[in-house]
């Protein structure tokens, strides 16, 4: 074999990494370097930029399961417009709504769900970086406790 079809094969292999990673992540992660934002927060972000713009109200306030600032949990929009406006300066590029009327955009709900459909662990179970857990004092009967990861 010649080095020019070593170099031709080396060459060709990299083009197809870079369209795999340009079709699967998106093309935006080379304008501005691969992995700008940490865990699943871009692809969070983008999801939520469509929800917002598409006025899709139900999938911008349904929980999914991401890795934001580390943790891995069940987030909504509205969390993840917050987490993206601490790690983007020209901010997180689609507008805030409003989900839920438990002033916890909906986590109490979830939490509730999970709790009345038995799964395991649901105490421990994240929702918008907070923890499910049993009542202490809460009005709604649901402790949802900030920052405390195991």
């Amino acid at each position: 074999m010649t080095i020019g079809t070593i170099i031709a094969i080396l060459l060709g292999i990299f083009v197809l990494i870079f369209l795999i990673i340009g079709f699967t992540r998106g093309w935006d992660l080379f304008r501005g370097g691969i992995g700008v934002l940490e865990g699943d927060l871009e692809v969070a972000v983008q999801a939520c930029s469509t929800y917002a713009d598409a006025e899709l109200n139900f999938n911008y306030c349904e929980f999914r399961e991401y890795e934001i600032e580390e943790i891995d949990g069940f987030y909504n929009c509205v969390y993840i417009y917050n987490a993206a406006t601490k790690a983007i300066p020209e901010g997180p590029g689609f507008s805030q709504r409003n989900c839920g009327t438990d002033g916890f955009s909906g986590a109490v709900a979830y939490c509730q769900n999970l709790a009345n459909r038995n799964e395991n662990n649901w105490q421990k179970t994240i929702v918008n970086g907070q923890y499910c857990g049993p009542a202490q004092g809460n009005i709604l009967g649901w402790n949802v406790v900030p920052n405390i990861v195991p």
